[in-house]
This record gives structure tokens, C-alpha cells and sequence, in this order.
């Protein structure tokens, strides 16, 4: 039993060490060419993810048990081999995210660091836990220190979860439709919104061709992997300016050619195509869409003047209109 103990230690002590290693190379890649292999087995993060999450919410719950009077408290499960399982799922959920993250996409993206170093620092408290567990020899010690731990242990998985709730749904994901009392808690800085003034309806206004016919159509089906803060293959689409700086596949675009333009490309792929953009599972756009993209090259991809200014076909300026108006 103590050789056991002894190999579970070192292994707890490895985990540690080696995804803070990861984690800071990680943060201090520029430019750097994921091979195929890392960018597949990155992908099953949000796999794996939920493992030590449900190991956690039980681990807490027979931690509280334990703190209950002798009668009841002899009926609940010891958790130390628990808590080993939430070190080795912990393990492999952070160094898929750090795959995930070394993937490319999440240049620049506070909010992924600070998903990344949150995983690591949940890490490293499960792995504290488990040592503690393993090697106090007074029950009594280990009830008493083994539930704040596993408390604050839960804690910084919460805010790590919520950071990559965030990431993939957008910030503020969680907090939208909380309670009015738990949003300042889910969301650090968060303020009470003014209440919005009324103002009366208004009709469709032609002020930019892109603005009015292209940006909502990335606003709908493209932004969720294209933004500041998770720009997959480095390619932003939150506003032009971004947009033509095109990402590591070259320029999005070519004016005036929609059969060269890569962004034209890869939306008419097949559905179950790996390249196909946006990818099967993620909100699609539609054929009048797809026209409207196609119109706009063709007219030399413009960022200023008018929609009307542009002399759209009737068929896709009635499309454009509804969906602003």
C-alpha cells in the first residue's frame, strides 16, 4: 500500500510539473505550425473536460459529508481514491486544452490564457488534496482540511469553466440570463445596464454597403470562431479591417474574383467536408447569404458608399433590407 502511495505521489508530483512546462511554452508560441496529431487530439478538450467535473461536484459533497457528526459520517465513502481519479482525469483534460490552445486561434485572447492558467491552478489544488489525503495520518486532520480545500479546489474550477463557457459561447454566456444578484459573481466588473430609452421604429437606413449587407451575415454565422478573442486560423471577421488582413490561409478574399476568393471556398463545401466553413454543427448561412457574399466580391469587395450606391439585384436588396429592418 505504501509502494502505491509512494507511485501515485510521484505521478500527482509529474502532472503538476509538467502542465505548468506545457502551459508556459504554450503562452510563448508566435507563429507556430501545430502539427496535424496536436490539433486532433487538442479537439477532444471539451471531451474530456467533463470528467473531473462530475469526480469534483461528488468529491465535495462526501468532503462536506465527512464533516458531519460520527453516526452519519461512518456511512460516507472515503475520498482519497476520489480524488486521485480527479488528478489523472484533471491531467489529461488540461494538457487536450493546451493542445487545443497551441492549435492556433487563441492568439492574443486574454480570455483563453486566463481559461488555460485556471485549468492548470485547478490542477494543481486536486493534486495538493490528493497528497494530503495520502499522507495524513489523523482522520481528523484530513476531514477538517480536506473539505476547504476541496471547496476552494471547486471554486477555481467554476471560474476556469465559466472562462471557457465564455471562450466558446461568447463572454458573457453564463451570467446573461442569471439572477440580477449572481451576475456581479459570475461576472467580475459587471454593472447594472442603464434602462434602454424607448425610441420609435425606424425603417431600414442605407448608410454603408458593408456594414448593411455583409458584417450581419458574420455577425450570424462566422464571429463565434473569428473574433479578438478566438481567431481560428488567425483569421478575424468582427470588422473589414480585420477581415482583409486575412489569416494564415492567405487573403479571405480577392475583389472582383469570387471563384479565387478562399472564403467563397470553403462555404460551398460539402456539409460533412472537415473544411467546410462554417463547420457541421455550427449555425450555417443561407443560399441568399451565400449570394449576397458573392455579389459584394464581385463588385470589388467595397467598404464604403451606400448598399443603393451599388446597384444590388432587386432580389438580394429585398434580403438585405428585411434582415436589417
Amino acid at each position: 500500500m505504501k509502494l502505491l502511495r509512494i507511485i501515485s505521489s510521484i505521478f500527482t508530483l509529474l502532472a503538476l510539473i509538467t502542465s505548468w512546462v506545457l502551459a508556459a511554452w504554450s503562452l510563448g508560441l508566435t507563429d507556430y505550425a501545430a502539427p496535424e496529431l496536436m490539433i486532433f487530439l487538442g479537439r477532444f478538450h471539451p471531451l474530456v473536460l467533463h470528467l473531473p467535473i462530475g469526480f469534483m461536484v461528488l468529491a465535495l459533497l462526501l468532503d462536506l459529508g465527512h464533516l458531519l457528526p460520527a453516526r452519519f459520517r461512518e456511512q460516507v465513502p472515503k475520498t482519497t481514491w476520489l480524488h486521485g481519479l480527479i488528478v489523472l482525469t484533471a491531467t489529461s483534460a488540461v494538457v487536450h486544452g493546451i493542445l487545443l490552445f497551441a492549435s492556433g486561434g487563441y492568439e492574443g485572447s486574454e480570455l483563453a490564457e486566463s481559461h488555460l492558467i485556471g485549468g492548470c491552478l485547478f490542477l494543481t489544488f486536486a493534486g495538493i488534496i490528493f497528497l494530503l489525503k495520502l499522507w495524513l495520518t489523523s482522520e481528523k486532520t484530513s476531514r477538517f482540511i480536506g473539505a476547504p480545500l476541496t471547496l476552494v479546489s471547486m471554486l477555481t474550477l467554476s471560474i476556469s469553466a465559466h472562462d471557457g463557457a465564455s471562450l466558446t459561447h461568447g463572454e458573457g454566456y453564463l451570467s446573461q440570463y442569471a439572477p440580477e444578484a449572481l451576475k456581479p459573481i459570475l461576472e467580475p466588473g459587471y454593472e447594472k445596464p442603464a434602462p434602454e430609452p424607448v425610441v420609435p421604429e425606424t425603417t431600414f437606413v442605407d448608410e454603408n454597403v458593408y456594414e448593411v449587407a455583409v458584417q450581419p451575415i458574420f455577425d450570424r454565422v462566422c464571429i463565434q470562431c473569428h473574433k479578438e478573442s478566438k481567431s481560428k486560423g488567425k483569421l478575424r471577421m468582427d470588422t473589414y479591417a480585420e477581415l482583409v488582413k486575412g489569416g494564415e490561409s492567405g487573403e479571405a478574399f480577392e475583389p472582383h474574383n469570387v471563384e479565387k476568393s478562399y472564403l467563397i471556398e470553403r462555404m460551398i463545401l460539402p456539409l460533412d467536408d472537415d473544411e467546410r466553413m462554417p463547420p457541421e454543427g455550427k449555425t450555417q448561412h443561407t443560399d441568399e447569404e451565400l449570394a449576397i457574399l458573392k455579389w459584394w466580391i464581385e463588385i470589388g469587395a467595397p467598404s464604403e458608399g451606400s448598399l443603393k450606391s451599388h446597384n444590388p439585384p432587386a432580389e438580394l436588396l429585398t434580403v438585405i433590407e428585411g434582415v436589417e429592418g
